[in-house]
């Protein structure tokens, strides 16, 4: 139903629902005509809007209204004539019901700027009497970014639509709103939703021009649109707009505008509102789905202590709002520039809905080139080895990721990495995989991750040609967005900070703590999960030894066993060496004893480590006669054992000290 059109007015009339959108957006409307006068004939509209399309339970967002009655309607253009009424424009526009396979809400003709239209986009109506103020309300809807021509759609922050006015016959023009592509995905700018906006005071002339303009489009094959059921309404001064909820009044005469008293809601809620003159009323209602939290919990893994040990718990929960993982964003929209000075090539993406709101270590994991070509022209060769590509931030950081100089041909599915790339330098760049870049993504920690990113291929140098780059994608590892909730532990007895996830305990007997959460607004059931905390037969001996090391390689050693507390009533299990308590003639190794107290039922291994204390070594260091003569050397350093040592030689010489001198050349 087309909100400019009259609204004839009898008993039973039927129901209309529109969709609106985020920022002023109706999301199931049903106007009831209502006769309340001795007439039969009247005219009103009115349309209710709210803030956000679907809330996140428990979170509040504002409500609008803007209504008319009495058929002042300034201006009115639904595009089912076959050509647009009341327009001054220049713009070779696409009427049709169905372009790109998304039918207008009613089902008729709406106007496309597909690739007919060139930059700037423009749709401006005559000149309005405005004078008494009013609304503007409309239905536009955008293309999905990267869909064929001329159904491609806009992503980048300067390619989205504004809605304008001018009192000077178009000199000069002035913002009423703009929306921002988004990315260019947002599913509420690429489905047919309704927006509704009051007309400042300085619009209000005896001749105000209205239009709509885009003014960064990347060709006429890119950055589609299209709007429908434009209706402008001028105020009635005896109309007044009325919420029923909170009996929340605008100003008689007034167009309406936002209610200053948020709703917040936990259920899916309809909100009422009329506007009436005191002869006719029009009522309407909005009814806001809602979104229900994710609730995640866990308690700990099960686990056994003794008798009077404490243990402290680990538990974690909570509410997922907003998920993170690997978030890719890309533009696949070619940049082409052909110029005799500073060549370039260059393309935005609108990064929005990262969680990590700056930079930090690990977040961005790739940054990849569909593909960037060159060619020079009679100033100078023009090879993309040129070029230098910088990324830049929304805030204004950039780092360098490739330097000119480097580049032996065109780029082709390359990407850049963290870590782990191939070295720019190795001769082969730029074939495609990964790289590291020039200067690392670390240098970008600490800047913003929302909003418009630039990748520049710029050549500064004199020389005519042609650069250009088809695409790119940047790649977050993004955090989950998680509130606390409301969460508790049971039971408490013998428990300290229960108000952590990591509380302690002190059980005597088995015990089962559950941990349970539930979202703050209380919108779905609580959820919860248990640990098991069960008490095990402990020892509570104490076990030393003394030892005697193994001396010298042989089997000498001792081990002495010395158990205090416990019961006294003890076993011993040395394996392979025998069930005594102690152990005697041992060569060095490692011992390993069980032992267990029979009247308690526990048991406790312990290994014990002999060692050879009078190891020793020696080295040898040798100086050679000199030309026959008697004058070698043998000296042998010794390192452990026990002095004194003897040293014999296979001459049957015996020295008692560790040199032997005036040898001649021998074995």
């Amino acid at each position: 139903m087309n909100n400019f059109k009259s609204i004839i007015f009898a008993q039973n009339q039927a129901f209309r629902k529109m969709n609106k959108n985020f920022f002023i957006k109706t999301i199931s409307g049903i106007i009831l005509l209502l006769i309340i006068s001795n007439s039969l004939h009247g005219q009103c509209s009115l349309n209710l809007i709210a803030s956000e399309d679907t809330v996140f339970c428990g979170r509040c967002v504002t409500l609008s209204a803007f209504g008319s009655i009495d058929g002042n309607v300034a201006f009115g253009e639904d595009f089912n004539s076959g050509s647009p009424q009341g327009w001054q424009f220049t713009q070779s526009v696409t009427l049709a019901n169905n372009t790109c396979g998304v039918p207008a809400p009613d089902g008729t003709d709406f106007m496309w700027m597909g690739d007919d239209a060139t930059n700037p986009r423009d749709m401006t109506t005559n000149p309005l009497d405005l004078s008494l103020g009013g609304s503007i309300c409309f239905e536009m809807r955008y293309s999905i970014q990267g869909d064929a021509s001329p159904c491609e759609g806009p992503d980048e922050s300067d390619e989205g639509v504004y809605l304008q006015y001018s009192i000077d016959n178009g000199t000069t023009w002035t913002d009423i709103n703009y929306w921002d592509p988004n990315g260019g995905n947002d599913p509420m700018l690429t489905s047919w939703n309704q927006y509704c906006n009051n007309l400042p005071a300085a619009a209000q002339t005896t001749a105000t021009l209205i239009r709509w303009h885009q003014d960064d489009v990347s060709g006429a094959q890119y950055d589609h649109w299209g709007i429908d059921n434009v209706q402008i309404t001028l105020n009635d001064p005896n109309a007044e707009i009325t919420w029923l909820h909170d009996n929340y009044s605008y100003p008689i005469g007034s167009s309406g505008g936002e209610n200053p008293n948020e709703v917040c809601l936990t259920n899916e809620t309809t909100y009422v509102a009329q506007i009436t003159n005191g002869t006719n009323t029009c009522i309407d209602s909005i009814t806001i789905p809602i979104k229900l939290p994710t609730l995640f919990v866990e308690a700990g893994n099960d686990t056994s202590i003794c008798a009077s040990d404490c243990i402290n718990l680990d538990g974690l929960a909570g509410v997922m709002i907003n998920p993170g993982g690997s978030k890719t964003y890309a533009n696949a929209q070619p940049d082409n520039t052909v110029s005799a000075f500073n060549v370039s090539s260059e393309t935005n993406i609108n990064v929005q809905n990262v969680n990590h709101q700056t930079i930090v270590p690990g977040l961005i994991t790739s940054v990849c080139v569909d593909n960037f070509e060159s060619s020079g022209t009679p100033f100078a060769a023009l090879d993309e080895d040129s070029f230098t590509l910088t990324l830049t931030t929304p805030d204004g950081c950039s780092i360098e990721l490739v330097p000119n100089g480097i580049a032996n041909g065109p780029y082709s599915q390359v990407c850049f990495v963290p870590s782990g790339g191939n070295n720019l330098n190795n001769g082969s760049f730029p074939t495609p995989g990964n790289w590291t870049p020039n200067e690392p993504f670390s240098d970008l920690n600490g800047c913003s991750t929302n909003g418009s990113w630039n990748l520049k291929f710029e050549f500064s140098g004199p020389s005519g040609g042609i650069a250009e780059l088809d695409g790119w994608s940047i790649t977050f590892n993004d955090k989950d967005s998680i509130e606390a909730g409301i969460f508790s532990w049971s039971p408490t007895a013998n428990m300290t900070d229960e108000d952590t996830f990591n509380p302690g305990v002190c059980p005597t007997t088995e015990t089962t703590y559950t941990l349970t959460v539930v979202d703050s607004s209380g919108c779905v059931a609580p959820i919860s999960d248990s640990v098991t905390v069960s008490i095990s037969p402990c020892c509570n001996f104490d076990m030393n030894s003394t030892i005697n090391e193994a001396t010298c390689g042989n089997s000498d050693g001792d081990i002495d066993l010395i158990i205090t507390n416990g019961s006294g009533n003890f076993t011993y299990d040395w394996g392979a060496n025998g069930t005594n308590e102690d152990l005697m003639n041992l060569a060095s190794g490692s011992y390993t004893v069980s032992i267990t107290d029979v009247t308690e039922g526990c048991t406790e291994d312990t290994t014990i480590i002999l060692t050879n204390s009078n190891d020793f070594s020696y080295t040898l260091n040798i100086n050679n006669p000199t030309c026959g003569n008697a004058d070698g050397l043998i000296e042998i350093n010794t390192m452990g054992g026990t002095a004194p040592f003897m040293y014999s030689f296979d001459n049957g010489l015996t020295f008692s000290t560790n040199n032997s001198e005036t040898l001649p050349a021998g074995t």
